[in-house]
């Protein structure tokens, strides 16, 4: 029907990842929003609320994709984060970001293609904001598919050239 998918990925699920995060979410979002979360266990899911869909690692990259395109809005509320791949995965499938105020995850998205909330701050005033930017996402509609594939695919572009640039500076050094 009417529902909005709210996807979070993560590979070792733990409150670092913000595993705690989506538990409250699951309390506080009301039914039209079903979170899915990705990289899973059997662990996990004896904590995941029934509301909450599990989906336990896979390794085959269509089905991922497949997973990512489906969802409304994509969430990353880690308090560690080196770079945000995942961010990342989820932009080049045209799904916009929301994330914590961590690390790389920031450089991420843009305007046009998520929101960063700020971690720090009271708890309940940090799930607030994060709620209030979940329903910006799904309900308006501002950040276009096109605008989150353009995002995601700067990050390929640059990683590619670092790449070739790694290569070159073996065989020349």
């Amino acid at each position: 029907g009417g529902d909005f998918v709210i996807l979070g990925a993560a590979y070792g699920w733990s409150d670092r990842k913000g595993f705690d995060i989506f538990i409250e979410l699951a309390e506080r979002l009301d039914k039209k929003y079903r979170i899915c979360l990705v990289g899973t266990d059997d662990a996990a899911d004896r904590v995941i609320p029934d509301n909450v869909i599990s989906i336990h690692v896979t390794s085959d990259q269509h089905e991922l994709a497949g997973i990512y395109s489906a969802a409304d809005v994509f969430v990353n509320p880690t308090r560690e984060e080196v770079f945000g791949m995942v961010n990342v995965e989820a932009l080049a499938c045209g799904t916009p970001v929301i994330t914590f105020d961590t690390g790389g995850s920031v450089e991420c998205v843009d305007k046009e293609s998520g929101a960063v909330v700020k971690k720090d701050g009271s708890r309940d005033a940090v799930m607030k904001e994060l709620i209030a930017q979940i329903k910006r996402a799904c309900q308006t509609n501002m950040y276009s598919e096109r605008n989150c594939v353009c995002r995601g695919s700067v990050f390929f572009q640059e990683n590619m050239c670092r790449k070739y640039l790694d290569v070159y500076r073996k065989m020349f050094t």
